[in-house]
């Protein structure tokens, strides 16, 4: 993982049944089987988002039972603050939920799924709305937000808010932008990830 001033940033991983794995058509993933088992990173989501802008892309099937919480920081993250619950993208077994805090209000964009299909999406905020585009389709219609109110959590991969339920099934490209790409950026990283993962 390269954060956005391109140093890597290193995870340690907590409990057990972190794999390396070929869990989405054969090509390489980072699997998770066990039970409150995460990646955790020394570095903030201030490496990787802003607080008025960002764009993220997850590559993903879930294999795990957590019905779709109240807010989305109590669905297992696939990468945000799930200590604090400031911003992050999480699942389900019903939802993908991109999510953030702004001070007031615990806020998620979220697309209907079915687990355990691979998933792929892209979640972007432009500071008024988070909008999500899911498995190669449209942008949604979006879902009105703040900004960030904190970018000082540390950044996860795998738990929930309360660091006990975690991911369960296979992770492939996660990446974040301290910004928005435009759509023709999208659209070129869309097919790239078709390609790679054969989708």
């Amino acid at each position: 993982w390269a954060d956005a001033s391109q140093t890597v940033s290193t995870f340690a991983a907590t409990g057990t049944g972190i794999v390396v794995g070929a869990g989405i058509n054969g090509m390489q993933t980072v699997d998770f089987t066990g039970t409150a088992s995460y990646l955790h990173s020394i570095s903030s989501i201030a490496s990787v988002v802003s607080a008025a802008a960002w764009t993220a892309l997850v590559v993903y099937t879930y294999t795990g039972a957590v019905a779709e919480g109240v807010h989305f920081y109590t669905n297992p993250f696939i990468v945000g603050d799930a200590a604090n619950g400031e911003w992050g993208i999480a699942t389900s077994t019903t939802k993908l939920d991109g999510g953030q805090h702004d001070g007031a209000n615990y806020t998620a964009d979220s697309k209907a799924v079915t687990a355990p299909a691979i998933k792929y999406a892209f979640f972007k905020y432009d500071g008024t709305s988070i909008y999500c585009a899911l498995n190669g389709g449209p942008w949604d219609a979006g879902t009105l937000v703040g900004n960030i109110s904190g970018l000082g959590g540390a950044l996860y991969v795998g738990p929930n808010n309360g660091l006990v339920t975690s991911f369960k099934g296979s992770m492939g490209d996660i990446a974040c932008w301290n910004g928005v790409l435009s759509d023709s950026a999208v659209a070129r990283l869309t097919a790239g990830i078709m390609a790679r993962y054969g989708l």
